[in-house]
């Protein structure tokens, strides 16, 4: 009636993996399987180095690069959760402790974890629609994507030091949920994404809630809503949100320098508060609404021919320029309210419907 267990491979500086490790259990969670080379290569050969590490896995310590074959993991997927951890301090001896996926990855429920000393490259698809992956680079390490290496999975975990992340190379991301603690992220989903809290087992704590970041938050949404969650906060200096469809706005969100927003459709705020020194919104087929109360310095932006604009500010407020837009103009009503001073900068306009 208990979960599944742990169990770990470990190489001074490389290890070979192939075989699996039953880590199911019938009754309860599947267990763990830590994987601890320094740099390693996921890719669809065999090790070729590979010495028999007793049963049911065998590993291998060699001179260069660790090697996993993509079968073996997918195999072990299938049992249990999965931790790949390089753990060599990068450059002590010639090996940074990084993570390369040279090979497409495929499994079902599970859990799986690539924290890397240094930096994880993404090079071919990960395709995991009910799982969940976590991408976790330490000290000044990246988390990049090639052209081609779509990510499709049911909760996406970032985490990162001081290097950033970046995933707009590929052309078909498809990641449901996303949640991390990074220094920057860029990325370019091709459907629609929420953020939120998103749980994984192999993570400190066992989940990240919503977006945390020094720096760049910029997610974009080729079709489909961008949404988040009362439990998925975003914030970074500056926080950019695109969305193909409606950008449901359900936590808060704090950009330090400033915040865009931008929604084919419309931009709806359902929770949270907006909280930045400038603020542009536009949604130039929809809605603007923004009931906060918020916390928001200057305000511009722009609703649909049929839309509305609203916003409700907690402290003083000012209409005026952000970018290259100066004031709010909307087809219909445009609302600007407020428990503090509201100036007006820049124009308000309304082409068919009452300024208040």
């Amino acid at each position: 009636g208990g979960n599944g267990g742990f169990a770990e491979v470990s190489g001074k500086q490389s290890l070979g993996f192939s075989g699996t490790a039953d880590l199911r259990a019938p009754a309860g969670q599947s267990g763990t399987l830590l994987l601890d080379p320094n740099d390693l290569t996921i890719q669809d050969a065999l090790p070729t180095t590979a010495t028999s590490g007793g049963t049911p896995f065998s590993f291998v310590a060699a001179t260069g690069g660790s090697t996993l074959a993509r079968t073996d993991l997918e195999r072990q997927l299938g049992l249990s959760n999965v931790m790949v951890k390089t753990s060599n301090s990068p450059g002590s001896d010639g090996i940074d402790g990084n993570i390369t996926v040279d090979a497409n990855l495929s499994w079902g429920s599970n859990a799986l974890a690539m924290a890397a000393g240094t930096s994880i490259v993404l090079n071919k698809p990960i395709f995991a629609p009910t799982g969940s992956l976590a991408l976790l680079a330490n000290g000044a390490g990246t988390i990049k994507q090639a052209a081609g290496a779509d990510l499709q999975v049911g909760g996406l975990l970032l985490g990162t030091v001081t290097g950033g992340v970046d995933l707009t190379a590929a052309s078909n991301n498809q990641v449901a949920r996303v949640a991390g603690s990074v220094a920057s992220l860029d990325l370019k989903n091709a459907t629609a994404i929420v953020v939120d809290t998103v749980a994984n087992p192999l993570v400190v704590g066992g989940s990240i809630a919503g977006i945390a970041a020094d720096g760049l938050v910029r997610i974009q949404t080729a079709t489909g809503n961008l949404s988040s969650t009362s439990v998925g906060p975003i914030s970074g200096a500056s926080v950019s949100l695109s969305s193909a469809s409606n950008l449901q706005l359900g936590g808060s969100v704090t950009g330090t320098a400033d915040i865009g927003l931008q929604a084919t459709a419309n931009i709806v705020q359902s929770g949270g508060v907006l909280k930045s020194p400038v603020l542009l919104a536009e949604a130039p087929n929809g809605n603007v609404e923004l009931p906060g109360p918020n916390q928001i310095g200057t305000i511009a932006g722009t609703a649909g021919t049929a839309g509305t604009f609203l916003v409700n500010n907690a402290v003083p407020l000012a209409v005026g320029t952000v970018g290259t837009r100066a004031g709010i103009s909307a087809g219909a009503n445009v609302t600007v309210t407020g428990s503090q001073a509201i100036t007006i900068r820049d124009d308000i306009s309304s082409a068919g419907g009452t300024l208040r």
